[in-house]
């Protein structure tokens, strides 16, 4: 390696990892303004606190590590452009793909050690900080999913866009009938929503199309909740 892919190299490599400490620390600092209450209600030790933080470090440094990587060979570029060394360069009789050597070098190192991140490391540091999410962040009771499909009996299927336990409310509901693999009833409505206390589902702007043998649609409808 020649002192000028060193130089360039050394430039990429440091502006990386120091943009990447500088905003890992941004980010904690906010988590930890967002989560300090609930950290507080659970009696969590420091060294518990810690131990998550050290988990969460490596799952937010493999999330932003792309953009840094822009953002710091934008800004060595444009140092290098600045101080007018890269016309130095090709004065010097560097042609522009021997000037991207280093880049190449610099994208590679990168690249490996992402690749270790994802491959090993994350995974294994994200089941931990996602049981303590669950364990001590989220609601024990939180649940939130989206394109729920089920079969709920023989030829019934049901279908919610999203689904919410916090708020007991399903969007987007679908529910179908068939008769011999052909649809012959389909229910739908803006929200469906539990009811704990008399223990039934109520629905929101709800319509009902019933398909008779000749694929004549009937329909019906209801602009307020149901049951």
């Amino acid at each position: 390696m020649k002192l000028l892919d060193a130089y360039i190299l050394k430039k990429i490599l440091s502006t990386f990892f120091f943009v990447l400490l500088i905003l890992v620390a941004i980010i904690l600092v906010i988590d930890l303004t967002e989560k300090v209450d609930k950290f507080t209600e659970n009696h969590l030790s420091t060294f518990v606190i810690i131990g998550y933080y050290l988990d969460f470090v490596p799952w937010i440094a493999g999330l932003i590590s792309p953009i840094i990587v822009f953002i710091a060979i934008v800004y060595v570029t444009g140092r290098l452009a600045a101080h007018t060394e890269i016309i130095a360069m090709l004065s010097a009789g560097i042609s522009f793909p021997r000037l991207l050597l280093p880049y190449f070098m610099g994208a590679t190192i990168i690249a490996a050690i992402t690749f270790i991140l994802n491959g090993w490391v994350i995974p294994q540091s994200n089941k931990k900080r996602l049981n303590f999410e669950v364990q001590y962040i989220k609601s024990k009771q939180y649940y939130d999913r989206g394109n729920i499909h089920l079969q709920i009996e023989p030829n019934v299927i049901m279908y919610i866009q999203n689904y919410n336990t916090e708020s007991n409310t399903g969007y987007q509901f679908t529910l179908e009938r068939f008769d011999h693999n052909r649809l012959v009833e389909k229910l739908t409505a803006d929200n469906i929503t539990w009811d704990t206390a008399r223990r039934t589902w109520h629905l929101k702007n709800w319509k009902r199309r019933f398909v008779d043998s000749l694929f004549l649609v009937r329909t019906a409808g209801h602009r307020r909740s149901t049951h």
